[in-house]
């Protein structure tokens, strides 16, 4: 849809995608809608501002149709923020929402059609029926729709520009759930719909968007968020998801660290213990809850010695690594997060570790002790040795590519 297309970049990092955004931005005098202003883009990376706000769709707008995971995830993300030094700002989200539904439920669907009516009458039968079908009803709109709907849009444009004046990016969903194949399949049309509640009306306002990973819910599913600002103002945008990506250290590889270096004993929070997660309680993953609940603050992220081995297990879920000590081991040293927690907090989690882990003392490489989890080596019948990938989330990356 020339009016309101746009071009997707799909990056392994946010840095990497304004690498490339860098290089194909730019004024195009032969292309009717290419525009001039977009010489003028600043898309150099800064890095995020220490303090900002950002919005959250407010009250009801804020659906998760049911996905207790989806909805879990994304408060993680909005206290993610809330620790880069962000502050959360409710925004009506109801001219976004409005806005979304004309995509398809809009005549902006018959220009779409006008770029394929010759596909469509040539090679009708080769198209998926359900794409044919939505095009096939694209005559439906009239030239008076069609004003309509655009009159309509500028209206709603104009209603949220107060919004952008008060935060500087959007959070959103990057989609409120996820659907099995066979769910879409038996309802396609509004699964998908409902799919792009938090994205459809991006081009339609003239918005830009940076997608970034969020974690894992408890099924091993990703989730992602989606931050939004005005055209134009991509580098802001991006300053902010960057760094937030860095934080979460999702698909960054292993020779990225997304962390700041482990601290000093003098630097713990009064009344706190500290324990170096190595698992499913990283940044991001499914059980990193179980941490903050209980009132616990990230402290770094360093390694291990090189005399330990780490396995991914069999039959736990959510998926769990195992981390064992083995003196012949030669390895880079594994990847662990340190985290610190309240006394009470500590003896909680701690009573709850299910075998086969616990907790004992873990050598680092910058020469400290720490509390962190270990595995029973009887659990390593039938477990992987993923020693070489240096890290959980790096043997998942590995398995995602």
């Amino acid at each position: 849809m020339k009016t309101i297309e746009t071009v997707s970049v799909f990056a392994l990092t946010v840095e990497d995608g304004m690498a490339v955004l860098r290089i194909i931005t730019g004024y195009d005098p032969t292309y009717p809608f290419s525009k001039p202003e977009a010489d003028h883009v600043a898309l150099d990376m800064q890095p995020a501002p220490p303090k900002f706000r950002f919005g959250v769709p407010a009250g009801a707008s804020l659906r998760f149709f049911g996905d207790s995971e989806a909805e879990r995830l994304f408060q993680e993300a909005i206290r993610r923020l809330d620790a880069m030094g962000g502050t959360a700002v409710e925004v009506d989200f109801a001219a976004f929402e409005e806005t979304q539904r004309i995509l398809y439920e809009g005549p902006w669907i018959s220009e779409r059609a006008l770029s394929l009516d010759k596909v469509l009458a040539q090679h009708g039968d080769a198209i998926h029926p359900v794409t044919k079908k939505i095009l096939e009803n694209s005559g439906q709109y009239s030239s008076l729709d069609t004003f309509r709907a655009i009159h309509r849009i500028a209206e709603l444009k104009c209603a949220t520009r107060p919004i952008w004046d008060d935060i500087e990016v959007l959070l959103v969903p990057t989609t409120p759930t996820i659907y099995r194949k066979s769910e879409i399949l038996a309802d396609p049309i509004a699964l998908n719909a409902r799919l792009g509640i938090y994205t459809n009306f991006v081009n339609l306002m003239g918005l830009c968007g940076i997608a970034v990973p969020n974690g894992f819910r408890a099924d091993g599913l990703p989730s992602g968020v989606t931050f939004l600002a005005p055209g134009m103002a991509e580098a802001k945008a991006a300053a902010i998801a960057a760094e937030f990506h860095r934080r979460v250290g999702i698909g960054l590889g292993m020779n990225l660290n997304p962390y700041p270096a482990y601290g000093t004993p003098t630097e713990i929070p009064a009344g706190h213990r500290e324990i170096a997660v190595v698992g499913a309680h990283l940044s991001g993953m499914p059980l990193n809850h179980e941490l903050t609940e209980r009132g616990g603050v990230f402290r770094g992220q360093t390694r291990t010695t090189g005399d330990y081995r780490l396995y991914a297990l069999t039959g736990t879920t959510p998926a769990k690594p195992g981390l064992i000590r083995d003196p012949s081991a030669k390895g880079p040293g594994i990847e662990v997060e340190i985290w610190s927690l309240p006394l009470a907090g500590f003896a909680d989690f701690v009573e709850r570790i299910p075998q086969p882990l616990g907790i004992g003392k873990l050598a680092l490489e910058n020469g400290r002790q720490v509390s962190g989890f270990l595995c029973e080596t009887v659990a390593l019948d039938g477990a992987i040795d993923i020693t070489a990938h240096a890290g959980w989330k790096n043997y998942l990356a590995s398995k995602a590519a």
